[in-house]
C-alpha cells in the first residue's frame, strides 16, 4: 500500500500543467489578498450547526484517566494540508497544494503540487485523485471550490499514507469525522476506508476541530461551557448528538468535547479507535503521548505549520508558471474595489 501512495503523490509531480496551449494570459493573485485565496482549515461538515439533547453543560458528565495507564506513551503522527489559488488565467485558475505529515521521527512534506484547473478538465482532475481510493467518483462542484476539493483528497492521500508509517499509535486529524452527502464533503465511503486501514494497524484516529457548531438546547455553544478543572476534561456527547433524519449528515466516529490541557482551549474531538479501545482512553494517551500547545496536539500544529505555503513560495510558484509557459502577466483591476470603493 505505501508503494502505491508514494506512487499516487509523485504522479501529482507532474509539472506539465494541462490545457495551457490556448492561455493567453496569468494574472497573479496580489499579495495583499494572499489570505482569502488560501484554504487550509479542514473543517468539513463543522459549518452545519447541530444540536445536542442537553439543556445545560452541568447535564454532561466527564471522564477521569485510569491511573494504572499513567505511563503509557503512544507514537503519534499529525497530517494537514493547505491550497492557494496562485491566480486566474484566461481558460481557469492555478492552484498549489502542500500537505505534511508530522511522524515520531521525521517530519515530511508533499508537494507544492501545482494544478490548472479548468472548467472542461477539472472532473478529471478529482477522478483521479478519488480512483487511488478505489471509491465512486464525486461530482465536480464549480471552478472556485474545486482547490479545496482537490486539497481535501491530497489530505486524505497523506492521512492514508501516515496510517500506515505508524503501528499501535494515534493518528492526528485536522477536523471533524462528520460528512454530509448533500454537499462536495469527502464521500462516506473514503473516509471509513481510510479509518479501517488505520484500525488494520491497530491505530485510532482522532480529529481535533478548532471550532465547531455544537449547540446546547439552551442555545448556548458547548465548548464555550467547559469548567476549568485540573488535568484533561474529557466528555462523550455522541448520544448526546441531534442527528437530521433525512441521513444526509453522519458522524463516523464518537465525538468528545475536550479541554487536554488545564490551560488550553477547549476543543471538539472525534475519535475512531482501534479495536478494543476506548474513544476516552484514546484521548487521554493523546494528552500523555505528545506535546501540548495550549491544549492542541504539538504534531498537528506542526503539519499546519509545513503545509502553510509562505508568501515567497507563492511568489516563486507564480514566476515558475510564467516563465515555464511563457504567459503575458495581466493587471486587471479588482471589479469590487473599483465599483464599490471605498466599501468594496
Amino acid at each position: 500500500m505505501t508503494s502505491e501512495i508514494s506512487s499516487a503523490l509523485e504522479g501529482l509531480l507532474d509539472v506539465d500543467l494541462e490545457e495551457m496551449d490556448d492561455v493567453s494570459a496569468f494574472k497573479p493573485t496580489s499579495l495583499e489578498n494572499l489570505e482569502e485565496y488560501n484554504s487550509d482549515d479542514q473543517e468539513e461538515g463543522d459549518d452545519r450547526v447541530v444540536n445536542l439533547s442537553l439543556r445545560r453543560m452541568e447535564d454532561l458528565t466527564h471522564e477521569t484517566a485510569d491511573e494504572q495507564e499513567e505511563e503509557t506513551l503512544l507514537p503519534v503522527a499529525g497530517v494537514d494540508a493547505s491550497s492557494v489559488t496562485l491566480g486566474e488565467t484566461t481558460r481557469g485558475v492555478m492552484v498549489a497544494v502542500r500537505a505534511a505529515a508530522i511522524l515520531p521521527d521525521r517530519i515530511e512534506v508533499f508537494g507544492p503540487y501545482l494544478k490548472h484547473i479548468t472548467e472542461t478538465n477539472k472532473q478529471a482532475l478529482l477522478n483521479g485523485l478519488t480512483q487511488v481510493f478505489k471509491v465512486p467518483n464525486m461530482s465536480a462542484p464549480q471552478l472556485g471550490k474545486v482547490a479545496d476539493r482537490m486539497r481535501s483528497l491530497i489530505e486524505r492521500l497523506v492521512q492514508r499514507y501516515a496510517s500506515v508509517m505508524i503501528r499501535d499509535g494515534i493518528i492526528l486529524w485536522d477536523g471533524s469525522m462528520s460528512v454530509d452527502k448533500s454537499r462536495f464533503d469527502t464521500p462516506p465511503e473514503l473516509m471509513k476506508k481510510l479509518l479501517d486501514e488505520a484500525s488494520y494497524c491497530n491505530n485510532s484516529v482522532v480529529g481535533i476541530s478548532k471550532k465547531t457548531t455544537l449547540i446546547l438546547k439552551n442555545g448556548e455553544k458547548l465548548l464555550t461551557q467547559i469548567p476549568d478543572v485540573t488535568g484533561p476534561f474529557v466528555s462523550n456527547v455522541s448520544q448526546n448528538l441531534v442527528i437530521p433524519p433525512n441521513g444526509s449528515y453522519r458522524v463516523l466516529g464518537q465525538v468528545f468535547a475536550v479541554r487536554l490541557s488545564s490551560d488550553g482551549f477547549p476543543f471538539r474531538a472525534d475519535v475512531s479507535t482501534a479495536k478494543g479501545k476506548k474513544g476516552s482512553e484514546v484521548l487521554f494517551n493523546l494528552a500523555r503521548s505528545c506535546p501540548l500547545f495550549y491544549g492542541y496536539p504539538e504534531p498537528l500544529r506542526l503539519a499546519h505549520i509545513h503545509s502553510k505555503l509562505m508568501r515567497d513560495e507563492v511568489i516563486a510558484c507564480q514566476r515558475f508558471i510564467v516563465e515555464k509557459y511563457g504567459i503575458p502577466i495581466v493587471n486587471i483591476p479588482d471589479m469590487h474595489k473599483v465599483l464599490l470603493a471605498p466599501y468594496g
